[in-house]
């Protein structure tokens, strides 16, 4: 599983090399939410935690969130990725940005 995981947050950062944010974001999207439809929160969980935000900009970063949104109460992890992204879109554009792309995220 972690390989599996590890794949696939690499192919994400590598969308993300070639300016490909929107390729990088569908791919997030789709495949958390297959693992979601499949119940596999300790799997999304587990890719919440490893994500590494320095190398995705804040609209991927967005579909982490936007993703497990409805699971949020079985993901633990997810209120910790929240404010993480939360202090570094303000860091890097802004508490008005940073409401307005992940505030009602959370």
């Amino acid at each position: 599983m972690v390989e599996v995981m590890m794949d696939f947050l690499e192919h994400v950062y590598k969308l993300e090399l070639e300016h490909e944010e929107d390729k990088a974001y569908n791919k997030v999207t789709r495949h958390l939410e297959s693992l979601l439809a499949k119940e596999k929160f300790y799997a999304v969980n587990e890719l919440l935690k490893a994500v590494d935000l320095d190398k995705i900009e804040p609209w991927v970063q967005r579909a982490f969130l936007a993703s497990t949104f409805p699971f949020k109460d079985k993901l633990p992890h997810r209120t910790t990725l929240h404010a993480q992204i939360l202090s570094e879109i303000d860091k890097l554009q802004g508490p008005y940005v940073a409401d307005s792309l992940i505030g009602d995220l959370i």
